[in-house]
């Protein structure tokens, strides 16, 4: 890393044993608290240690806001390599090494892992009534007003729980009803006695073409859990 001193050499030199093949690394004298960067997060669990006794060496650990997010006990090496874990188990993006006697320790071997992605959240799907109450659901896909849709509440799923603001249905963004600024209205689309969001989208001209048969609603609930829908459509030239 720019500001760290490192040297790597590959020759015999006791007590600076490695504790595979013959590279290590160690910091100029002068440099008491070498560091280096990783390119993205890591569990960096540690690395292989060997040097004089006196020479101790206690990892500093920070996230990639320079945040430092733990402290390891002091180790002393010894002419055997050891290995000296970290005892941290998040993510980190960089370590510093401080030691009161730099270039009197070599380290190689350094153990980290680049955690999985986590998958995406599951997408819960809704039932929609794309102009409720109309079958078949034809329109002009031509820009002139707006295109109603109903989701409903079932299934244990309550469509009061949505965050109208973020829905859109292929796309269009939801007709922001008059100075009140809602996005939408509860009322009973499919007469079973629950509330349902019935919500109008801006009709895009181009959005459609003749023979498109399905239209998709995205969105997510005020937890931020993601939702779709679909139904059919058609549209008339």
């Amino acid at each position: 890393e720019n500001g760290s001193s490192w040297f790597h050499y590959d020759f015999a030199q006791s007590p600076y044993n490695p504790h595979s093949g013959t590279v290590r690394i160690s910091s100029e004298t002068a440099d008491t608290t070498p560091s280096w960067q990783f390119l993205t997060p890591v569990i960096f669990e540690g690395a292989w240690f060997a040097g004089h006794l006196f020479a101790t060496v206690e990892y500093h650990l920070f996230n990639a806001s320079g945040i430092l997010l733990h402290v390891s006990p002091v180790y002393a090496p010894s002419e055997v390599p050891a290995f000296f874990a970290t005892g941290y188990t998040g993510t980190v993006s960089r370590v510093e090494i401080h030691t009161p006697h730099p270039g009197h320790w070599v380290l190689d071997d350094l153990t980290f892992t680049v955690p999985e992605e986590p998958p995406p959240p599951p997408v819960m799907r809704v039932a929609i009534d794309i102009k409720p109450g109309s079958e078949p659901n034809c329109f002009n896909n031509d820009g002139n007003g707006v295109i109603p849709v109903a989701i409903f509440t079932a299934n244990m799923f309550n469509a009061v729980d949505v965050d109208s603001a973020t829905v859109t249905l292929d796309g269009m963004d939801v007709h922001m009803k008059g100075k009140s600024g809602n996005a939408g209205s509860f009322e009973d689309a499919d007469g079973d006695g629950d509330l349902d969001l019935v919500i109008q989208f801006e009709d895009i001209d181009g959005t459609y073409s003749v023979g498109n048969s399905i239209a998709t609603l995205m969105g997510k609930t005020k937890n931020g859990d993601s939702i779709s829908g679909s139904d059919s459509i058609c549209i008339v030239p």
